[in-house]
């Protein structure tokens, strides 16, 4: 089975069990040693980003997330 095939059949699954699916991957990858939030944090936060994006809540307003991104710009 290709990974594409996998993926068309996840994506079939409820929003709770694609949830699980996309979690236990994540748990599967290491993250690089330079991360600050440990693998539990990260995987919280993707379902948070998940939740929020499944019920078409957006985690912060377009000018919000124009700030944030032009703020960290200018720190490079």
């Amino acid at each position: 089975m290709t990974a594409q095939q996998i993926l068309e059949q996840a994506l079939q699954l409820n929003d709770e069990e694609r949830l699980i699916v996309a979690s236990s991957l994540l748990k599967s990858v290491e993250a690089p040693q330079t991360d600050r939030r440990n693998n539990e944090e990260w995987i919280a936060e993707i379902g948070r980003r998940a939740q929020a994006a499944l019920s078409g809540s957006p985690a912060m307003t377009w000018k919000d997330a124009r700030a944030r991104i032009e703020k960290r710009l200018d720190l490079m």
